[in-house]
């Protein structure tokens, strides 16, 4: 039952950990290795690791389950937070990428 728990959580959160990666490659392709570094490396260093040292302590055994979800959402943030700032230094707006125009 728990393995069941672990495995639902883990693969209903997955799509943010295949949006980590398409974001830094695209950061990697603008030539901005340290953005593509940062959200690579944020997901297990900056993120679960604290997650699973701490979530434990409030919520058990859950806290141990749900540690690498949390870390995929924070990093899916972080990784579209830091999107948004760039495509707005490039003059990029988001009616623009919906119509498909040309800045």
């Amino acid at each position: 039952a728990t393995g069941a728990r672990m495995l639902r959580a883990v693969a209903f959160f997955f799509p943010l950990f295949n949006m980590q990666i398409v974001m830094a490659v695209f950061f990697q392709a603008l030539g901005r290795g340290v953005s593509a570094a940062l959200i690579i490396l944020s997901r297990q260093a900056l993120f679960f690791y604290p997650a699973i040292l701490v979530l434990p302590r409030f919520i058990g055994l859950d806290g141990v389950i749900y540690s690498q979800p949390v870390a995929d959402v924070l990093t899916a943030t972080l990784a579209s937070v830091l999107t948004v700032l760039v495509l707005r230094g490039l003059g990029i707006e988001r009616s623009s990428l919906l119509t498909n125009e040309q800045p």
